[in-house]
C-alpha cells in the first residue's frame, strides 16, 4: 500500500490547507482571513482551493478553520480550537482527501537501488477525525499532548509510471482503517523576534497504532529537536534532529507467503502477457513490504515538503527513521503593506533501516533554496531541493519546521 500510517499526511494536508494550530494569539479581538491556497508536493501533485481563517468569533481564544482544494489532491476539511483554560487547550478536526496520483515504491530503506527501483502511482481516498488535547505544565514551556485519531482509506486504482491502471484480480486488502492513541510530551523555549529567533523546541511522542487489515498493530516512538540561532540582525540558523522507531505489537502475516494469501491476488486472470507481469511484479514487491512491516513496523517516512524535501512524499520508509538538517533563513521586512519575505537555503540529511546495524549502509541527502511570503499567520513556502536522483519542487502552506 502507499503508506502503513496515514496520519502524517493528514496532518501535513491540514496544514497546508488550513492554518498553523498555534500560531500568534495577540489579542481577543474577532479576525478573519481568507486565502487561496496553490500547493505543489513531489510525487503527490499540485492543487488549488482556498482556506477560510476565523478567530475568536465562536468564544474568546478560539480558532475556527476550514478549507478545500481541487486538482491532484482534491480535499475539504474543518477545524476548531479552544482554550479550556489558562493551561489546558482542546482541538478538534475533520478531512476528506482524495490524492489521485501519488508515486509510491515498496523497497525499504535507504540503501535502495534507485536505478532498479518500480514506481506506482495509487488514487486513494482517505477519510479521517482527530481530536486532542493540549496542557502547558509550564506555561509557554513544558506541555504535553493527547490525542486520537481515526482514519479511513480506501485503495481505488494502482497505476504504472504511465498512469495505466494495474489489474490486480480478487485483491482483498482494498481498505486500511486505523485508530492511533497519540501522545507526547514537549519543552518549548524560544525567545526573540520572529525573523531572528533563539531557542529549542524539543518534542517526543508515541502513536500506539491499532492492527488493520493484515497489518500488524506498532507502537511508534519519535524524537523532534529544533533549534534556532540568530547570527546577524535579520540572519538566523535553525536546524532539527530527528529519530523515529517503530515496534511491533504481535506479528500477524510476516512472511511473504502468508501476506500474499491474505492479498488473494490471482494474475492467472490477466489475459495480456505483459499486464500479467505487471500484476505480479505488484503483487510481489506489496507482499514483501507488508511482510516486512509486520515484522519491524514503520516508522515516520522522510521524503516530501517537511523533511528530505529532494525526495518523492513519504518516499524512504522503514522500521528507523533519522534526519538532521540546517536551514539559514533571511527576512526582508514589508516588501508590500503588511507582507514580509524570507530567503531560505537549507542541507538534509537521511537514513533509514527495517534493522539498527544497517541504518549506517547509506546516506541520503538534499539541499535547495526557497522562498517565504509571510502575511498574518500564514506562512506561503517554495522549495527547490535536490536529492541523490532527482529534484522536486515544493509549494505548500507553513514552514519546514
Amino acid at each position: 500500500m502507499k503508506k502503513i500510517f496515514y496520519i502524517l499526511y493528514i496532518f501535513i494536508s491540514v496544514n497546508i490547507l488550513f492554518v498553523n494550530a498555534y500560531a500568534q494569539r495577540t489579542d481577543n479581538t474577532p479576525q478573519h482571513s481568507v486565502v487561496p491556497i496553490f500547493i505543489n508536493i513531489g510525487g503527490v501533485g499540485g492543487a488549488y482551493g482556498a482556506g477560510y481563517l476565523n478567530r475568536n468569533f465562536f468564544a474568546n481564544d478560539s480558532i475556527f478553520a476550514l478549507g478545500g482544494s481541487l486538482g491532484d489532491i482534491v480535499s475539504g476539511g474543518i477545524f476548531y480550537e479552544q482554550a479550556l483554560s489558562q493551561r489546558l487547550r482542546f482541538n478538534i478536526s475533520g478531512a476528506y482527501i482524495n490524492s489521485k496520483t501519488a508515486l509510491t515504491s515498496y523497497q525499504r530503506g535507504s540503501n535502495q537501488d534507485f536505478d532498479k527501483n518500480n514506481y506506482y502511482r495509487l488514487d486513494t481516498s482517505t477519510i479521517f477525525a482527530n481530536s486532542s488535547f493540549r496542557y502547558s505544565l509550564v506555561e509557554s514551556f513544558l506541555y504535553t499532548n493527547a490525542g486520537l485519531t481515526l482514519s479511513d482509506t480506501s485503495f481505488n486504482e494502482f497505476k504504472n509510471e504511465n498512469d495505466e491502471v494495474i489489474n490486480l484480480p480478487d485483491l482483498h486488502i482494498t481498505n486500511l482503517t486505523i485508530l492511533s492513541l497519540n501522545l507526547s510530551m514537549g519543552l518549548e523555549y524560544i525567545r526573540g523576534a520572529s525573523e531572528a529567533p533563539l531557542g529549542v523546541d524539543w518534542n517526543l511522542g508515541v502513536d500506539i497504532n491499532s492492527e488493520s487489515s493484515g497489518y500488524s498493530g506498532t507502537n511508534v516512538l519519535s524524537s523532534t529537536l529544533n533549534y534556532y540561532v540568530p547570527i546577524y540582525d535579520k540572519l538566523n540558523a535553525t536546524g532539527q534532529l530527528f529519530y523515529s522507531q517503530a515496534f511491533v505489537r504481535e506479528r500477524i502475516f510476516d512472511s511473504k507467503e502468508e501476506v500474499s494469501e491474505e492479498l488473494n491476488i490471482d494474475c492467472s486472470q490477466v489475459s495480456n502477457a505483459g499486464e500479467r507481469i505487471e500484476c505480479e511484479e505488484l503483487s510481489d514487491e506489496l507482499a514483501y513490504f507488508i511482510s516486512e512491516h509486520n515484522k519491524y513496523g514503520t516508522a515516520e517516512a522522510l521524503g516530501g515538503p517537511i523533511k528530505l524535501r529532494g525526495f518523492f512524499y513519504n518516499q524512504i520508509r522503514g522500521a528507523i527513521t533519522a534526519y538532521t538538517a540546517l536551514e539559514t533563513r533571511y527576512t526582508i521586512n514589508s516588501i508590500f503593506n503588511s507582507v514580509d519575505m524570507e530567503i531560505a537555503v537549507f542541507g538534509e540529511l537521511g537514513q533509514s533501516a527495517d534493522k539498527r546495524k544497517n541504518l549506517d549502509d547509506k546516506t541520503l541527502h538534499s539541499y535547495g533554496g526557497g522562498l517565504r511570503v509571510l502575511y498574518n499567520d500564514f506562512v506561503y513556502r517554495i522549495d527547490y531541493a535536490v536529492g541523490n536522483e532527482n529534484s522536486y519542487v515544493t509549494a505548500v502552506v507553513g514552514r519546514s519546521w
